[in-house]
């Protein structure tokens, strides 16, 4: 009785199993071809190569790229070490993409692995990328020391373009926590670099003069800012950097509009609002400087409906990630004081 009781519940169990192989087969082909991919077709990605598996990976829509990536996030171990600059390409695709979350996933894949292979020039390169990926996110403390991490590595293996790559990102995080001396330490140091190198008087350059510029501006030392920015603008116009422009005939007017000298200030901002209505660029940060100083210069002349106007025009264009930024809470702050004034 014993022995066909046990046989009767192997029988059961064995049952039982294969109606749950069944399920998660039948589960696995529905996901797939719901992705369009069938389960023939993800065996055969299995023997693509890791290249042709990136090709599929930056040229596939959002239904089928989850399989390709995980193909290739799961590759072999000797597949993976061979593959290592592959995934750094994949990370640059993504962070072009500002799909800022798989690149950090792609650059911690190539971190591990280039740590394994002591590839220290890549770690730089990785933690440069990673940096500025913290920078964009205003994650400022995961930025700085990222940075540190790739000037560590500097010291070993000096590369000036990337010193001054790190010392700039450096630069804008102290500006943001208001230690606007090590600001200007860090970023007049990195103009010292530039001297010889490929970033002299190009764009490199410039940004880094409107980095000391709004140092400058932020300790109220106005003709240091009118000094910077009159650098920065020579330099832009031979090669026709627009967002230099822009942002650098902002800082003159907002300086001028702090010595309450509109006329000044209107004219150097509606010379950064031609080139930006000129040239479509995707440039919300300068848009965004901009209008909250023409409203400003507006406000100052009590006409309350045409600075409305300017900030609205902000407000319209915000993204939730948007939020966190100061010239974000000044807008709202401005805009409300425009109603405060019209009895609204």
């Amino acid at each position: 009785m014993g022995v066909y009781f046990l046989a009767v519940t192997m029988i059961f169990f064995r049952k039982q199993i294969l109606f749950f192989q069944a399920l998660i087969l039948m589960f696995i082909s529905l996901v797939s071809t719901a992705q369009g991919i069938t389960i023939e077709a993800v065996d055969s990605l299995k023997n693509k190569t890791p290249i042709e598996l990136v090709i599929l990976i930056k040229s596939s829509d959002a239904k089928e790229i989850a399989v390709y990536e995980n193909i290739f996030l799961n590759l072999p171990k000797n597949e993976q070490s061979n593959s290592i600059s592959l995934y750094f390409d994949v990370a640059n695709f993504f962070y072009t993409k500002v799909n800022y979350e798989k690149s950090l996933l792609y650059l911690s894949k190539t971190d591990t692995l280039a740590r394994k292979l002591n590839d220290r020039e890549l770690l730089c390169r990785v933690y440069l990328k990673m940096a500025n990926i913290h920078l964009k996110e205003w994650r400022n403390q995961k930025a700085l020391d990222t940075y540190h991490l790739a000037l560590n590595i500097l010291k070993e293996n000096r590369n000036v373009k990337r010193e001054i790559i790190a010392n700039s990102g450096i630069a804008i995080i102290y500006r943001r926590m208001g230690q606007l001396e090590k600001a200007l330490k860090v970023s007049t140091h990195a103009l010292e670099l530039t001297k010889n190198t490929s970033f002299e008087n190009g764009k490199n350059h410039v940004n880094l003069l409107t980095i000391v510029s709004e140092t400058y501006l932020d300790q109220k030392k106005y003709d240091s800012v009118l000094h910077y920015a009159g650098i920065g603008i020579d330099l832009s116009k031979p090669i026709n950097y627009k967002i230099g422009l822009i942002d650098l005939y902002t800082k003159r007017g907002s300086v001028f509009f702090f010595q309450d000298d509109l006329d000044q200030a209107f004219d150097n901002l509606h010379i950064a609002e031609n080139i930006l209505f000129n040239n479509p660029l995707k440039a919300k940060k300068y848009l965004m400087n901009l209008n909250y100083f023409l409203a400003s210069c507006l406000y100052k002349q009590e006409s309350y409906d045409k600075a409305i106007v300017y900030l609205k025009k902000t407000i319209t264009s915000l993204q939730k990630k948007d939020l966190k930024k100061i010239r974000v809470l000044y807008t709202y702050r401005l805009l409300a004081d425009c109603y405060f004034a019209l009895g609204d």
